[in-house]
């Protein structure tokens, strides 16, 4: 089976990664996303384009291990397939505002993922801090990652709700509770 060419591939990921943010992909249900899938195999645009490249069954998985794994990160402005994002949220500058207040300001370049983070830079005394944010699904991720900063950064875990992924106040106490005793701040927030 012949590898799939690029303009081919580029074109299939523009398509569903658009058709994702028209749909708001993350509020979307699992079941809901199965049932795209499913429709995206039998769709000429979609799967149509890749039926000469790779088998029908596969498809799907395709979908779901390339464009669709780093739909997340194009959404930011980041990773292979930003480009087919127009208008890229920049959750990072909207945390660092309300977290810390206007004084601060993101360091572009120090934007990543897995877990999600970006340092932050003081404007008059050139501080840094280091911004670690997530859902509570990823509390352990940012949590582990808090506990492995470098000692001359300060840590701050952000956890953040969303429609599909709201903040529960148990959650949020189990959590206060583990961050005071790593001694890591720790803020919660909706986007």
């Amino acid at each position: 089976m012949p590898s799939i060419p690029s303009d081919i591939r580029n074109s299939v990921a523009s398509t569903v990664i658009q058709r994702a943010i028209d749909m708001n992909w993350d509020d979307l249900t699992m079941a809901e996303r199965s049932r795209i899938y499913e429709a995206w195999v039998d769709d000429p645009q979609v799967g149509g384009q890749l039926t000469a490249y790779i088998p029908r069954s596969r498809i799907r998985v395709w979908i779901k291990d390339g464009p669709m794994k780093e739909y997340a990160r194009a959404r930011r402005g980041l990773g292979p397939y930003a480009q087919y994002v127009t208008n890229p949220a920049n959750h990072e500058r909207e945390i660092c505002a309300r977290v810390l207040g206007h004084e601060w300001a993101v360091v572009a370049e120090s934007i990543d993922v897995k877990p999600a983070q970006f340092r932050a830079v003081h404007s008059t005394d050139e501080s840094t801090c280091i911004i670690y944010w997530g859902t509570t699904h990823e509390a352990k991720h940012l949590l582990w990652a808090a506990l492995n900063t470098a000692e001359h950064q300060d840590p701050i875990m952000v956890i953040v709700g969303t429609r599909r992924a709201p903040i529960v106040a148990s959650e949020c106490t189990v959590l206060e509770t583990i961050a005071r005793r790593a001694n890591i701040r720790i803020e919660f927030m909706s986007l």
